[in-house]
Parts: C-alpha cells; sequence; structure tokens
C-alpha cells in the first residue's frame, strides 16, 4: 500500500572554480530576496537529469536577470576583475535559447 509521500529532489550546486568551466541548464528560477542570491536550473547536455543551483555573485546575477525564464543558459567562466574588495569579482559569459519543449519554470 502507498503512503502517498514523494521525496523533493535534491539539487546539486554548481561551482565555477576555473576560467573556462562551464555549465549548461534550463533556468528556471531566481531567488534573489534572500540574502544570497540563487538561480536554480535544469542540467542540460552532461547535466542532464539532475536540479541544480548557484549562489550568484553580481556579474552573473546581472546576466542571468536578461534572460527569460525557461531559457537553457551556458554559462562559462571568464575570468576576473579586481574591484578593490579582498576578492575579485568573478565574471561570466551567458549565453541562452529557447530551451526544450519539456522545461518547466516558476517566477522569480
Amino acid at each position: 500500500m502507498s503512503d502517498n509521500w514523494t521525496t523533493v529532489q535534491d539539487e546539486v550546486q554548481v561551482k565555477f572554480d576555473t576560467d573556462g568551466d562551464v555549465f549548461t541548464g534550463v533556468l528556471n528560477s531566481m531567488d534573489v530576496q534572500g540574502t544570497i542570491p540563487q538561480a536554480h536550473f535544469t542540467g542540460t547536455g552532461e547535466y542532464k537529469g539532475e536540479n541544480y543551483f548557484n549562489n550568484l555573485g553580481r556579474d552573473l546575477q546581472r546576466k542571468l536577470d536578461k534572460v527569460p525564464l525557461g531559457s537553457e543558459v551556458r554559462i562559462t567562466r571568464t575570468g576576473q576583475l579586481d574591484t578593490g574588495y579582498d576578492t575579485p569579482m568573478t565574471l561570466y559569459k551567458v549565453d541562452h535559447r529557447p530551451a526544450p519543449a519539456s522545461a518547466t519554470t516558476s517566477k522569480r
């Protein structure tokens, strides 16, 4: 007999440690109101089948804000910029296109 419980799939954190690191996925939602802004994705390509999140830095947040939810994104770490703070700002290139028809999205 079924007990009617459904397990929510865990999310894996996407980290861009090295210039040239690339991630592809469908941008499902962005949580930017909290202490740590986050973006949430469903992986595509080599990341297909998993759910992911990334703690957004300023450059990546600014670029993803311009991408329609439900789009497939390719995020590439391109370098770092000295901004006068203790740690440099990480820079990204963000490409996007319409996502596969199976994508689901939620509000930002």
